[in-house]
C-alpha cells in the first residue's frame, strides 16, 4: 500500500499506445497534445494525498510510516478528506503530530470520524471545533 504514496500516473501501461494517451488525457483534463508535466504533478499530488489519507490510521498505529505519510498528505491538492482515526487510542495520538499542520491548505470540507471519549484534540489542532 506504500508504494501508492510514490505513484506516477504518468507511467501507466496500456497495450495500445493511442489508448493509454487518450486514458491519460481524459484523466489529467488534456486535449491529448497539452500533457504537461505539471498537470501530472498536479493529479499525482491528488492521488498520493487521497492513498495517505488512507493509510494515516494505519500509519497513527504503527509509527513507522508516519512522517512520510503526513507529507504526502500535505502535497496533496484534495478539497474534501474523509479521515478515519476510529478505533485508535487517545494515548497512541498523544504522541504524534499535529494532523491540522498536515492537511493540504486546498482542504475546504473534512470529515474526520472519532471514537475515543477521550481524544485529546490538541493532537487535532488549535481552533478545531468538534460537534457533539
Amino acid at each position: 500500500a506504500e508504494q501508492a504514496l510514490a505513484i506516477q500516473l504518468e507511467d501507466a501501461q496500456a497495450s495500445i499506445e493511442a489508448e493509454r494517451v487518450h486514458i491519460l488525457s481524459t484523466v489529467i483534463g488534456s486535449d491529448g497534445m497539452s500533457m504537461t508535466s505539471l498537470a501530472f504533478l498536479n493529479v499525482n499530488a491528488t492521488l498520493r494525498g487521497h492513498f495517505a489519507a488512507k493509510l494515516l490510521r494505519h500509519a497513527v498505529n504503527e509509527g513507522g510510516k508516519l512522517p512520510a505519510i503526513l507529507n504526502t498528505l500535505k502535497q496533496g491538492n484534495m478539497t474534501r478528506m474523509n479521515i478515519d482515526l476510529r478505533g485508535i487510542s487517545a494515548q497512541c495520538l498523544q504522541c504524534q503530530p499535529n494532523l491540522l499542520t498536515n492537511l493540504p491548505r486546498t482542504v475546504k470540507t473534512l470529515v474526520l470520524r472519532l471514537s475515543d471519549a477521550d481524544i485529546n484534540t490538541l493532537w487535532l489542532g488549535e481552533g478545531l471545533k468538534m460537534n457533539s
